[in-house]
């Protein structure tokens, strides 16, 4: 009786696999673009967090400077905060990074190597 049980099991229809596989195309076909927005983004964010650490480190090279009672200068924030940037380890994006002086403030601007969007910011000194 068991060997007649098992040759009456039928396995799937041809209309259940096909159904199967237009359902997988469909989540697909909705996925992968959603994956590809999703690394412009990644790399938007990692830019505008290298540009927040970049900003900060000026605010920072600011203070260290007027702390030894010198009179800081544009130029010089901006020589020694890319230098204090270079040397992170964390900064693998060192020639994305660009600071311009002019006047009293630093442009700073951030491109993912990758791609995405240029981040740029203005620090001027307090």
């Amino acid at each position: 009786m068991e060997l007649k049980e098992r040759m009456n099991k039928k396995g799937f229809t041809l209309i259940e696999l096909i159904a199967v596989l237009v359902i997988l195309g469909i989540l697909a076909a909705w996925a992968v673009p959603k994956y590809g927005d999703l690394q412009v983004q990644a790399r938007d964010a990692v830019a505008s967090g290298v540009l927040s650490a970049c900003v900060s480190q000026c605010t920072i090279t600011y203070g260290d400077i007027a702390m030894t009672g010198v009179s800081p200068t544009a130029a010089a924030i901006s020589a020694q905060a890319k230098t204090s940037v270079s040397m992170d380890p964390a900064f693998a994006m060192d020639d994305e990074v660009t600071f311009t002086v002019a006047g009293d403030a630093i442009t700073i601007s951030v491109t993912h190597p990758d791609g995405g969007t240029a981040q740029t910011a203005v620090w001027t000194m307090p």
